[in-house]
């Protein structure tokens, strides 16, 4: 089992991400997020330090009582706190998309619906070779008027398949908005450790509340007689 990653783990993957997303570092999402991180990984440094410190007023059992009961505490919380930072990423990540269709020209071949379809049909009665010659060229000019009329219509509209239609979408979004795509893959990332942070505390609580506090239990046990041997 993986345990929780603490602090400076938490801490330096945060600011690789940042460092990642290049102009958009301090974006709200990625810093809602890597604030949870970071949180997260305080949290569960200063669990497992309460976990081995039992007060000496407090004996095994009230200490197992008080362990399971901070372990509900903390997991509750983060459950609330890594929901709010994956649905501000999840938004985040929405917008991120409107803005490249926006970028590559959609919402102007919205706004010019016959001159769009022309486009469209005049790329569809061309060969295959020329179509994919001018969509490519279209694509490195930035050619809204094009690029646009294309991608904001189903893809056989213009001769193309699906597939080969997401394609060259991909590559117009890397070439013309290459920033906004780079956010896009470090809000994947940070939402995949987002994932893999809290089903590592998950995991770390249930340990913890089960086999682990037994394991202390009996260590100690073992602890308090080999003192008595000691001192006999």
């Amino acid at each position: 089992m993986l345990k929780p990653m603490k602090k400076i783990a938490t801490s330096a993957l945060s600011e690789a991400l940042r460092q990642s997303a290049g102009a958009f570092q301090n974006d709200q999402s990625l810093l809602h997020a890597t604030a949870v991180l970071l949180k997260s990984g305080e949290a569960w440094a200063a669990y497992e330090t309460f976990i081995s410190t039992p007060h000496p007023s407090v004996d095994k059992a009230g200490h197992k009582m008080k362990v399971e009961q901070q372990a509900k505490k903390l997991f509750d919380t983060f459950r609330t706190e890594f929901e709010k930072a994956k649905i501000h990423l999840r938004d985040r990540y929405n917008e991120v998309e409107k803005l490249i269709s926006t970028e590559l020209g959609v919402q102007l071949a919205k706004d010019n619906l016959l001159s769009a379809v022309e486009i469209r049909q005049g790329i569809k009665a061309m060969e295959k070779n020329d179509r994919l010659a001018r969509i490519k060229n279209a694509i490195d000019r930035n050619d809204l008027t094009i690029t646009g009329a294309i991608f904001s219509a189903p893809a056989f509209l213009s001769g193309l398949t699906d597939g080969m239609a997401s394609q060259l979408y991909k590559q117009a979004a890397l070439k013309n908005c290459g920033e906004l795509v780079q956010l896009k893959n470090v809000i994947l990332q940070t939402n995949e450790l987002l994932d893999s942070q809290f089903s590592r505390i998950k995991s770390g609580v249930q340990d913890v509340t089960g086999r682990s506090v037994s394991r202390l239990a009996e260590k100690a046990d073992q602890a308090v007689e080999n003192l008595q041997k000691a001192i006999a």
